[in-house]
């Protein structure tokens, strides 16, 4: 699990990289969490993996 834990995907870059995340309003359905991080200029939105997402899995997080 630790391999993908410090791994991110930034909408800035790509936005249709974030596009595909679910909603899960049930935490234990989640494997992934949005996270707010000061850039120089502006606040970014970044979503990380917090269980093991492997090629083909859906990703799903809270959306608020």
């Amino acid at each position: 699990m630790s391999d993908f834990l410090d791994t991110s995907i930034e909408g800035g870059k790509d936005p249709s990289d974030v596009f595909y995340i679910n909603c899960e309003n049930y935490s234990e359905g989640r494997n992934a969490r949005f996270k707010y991080v000061e850039g120089p200029t502006r606040r970014k939105v970044m979503a990380f993996a917090i269980k093991d997402i492997k090629k083909k899995d859906e990703i799903f997080a809270s959306y608020g």
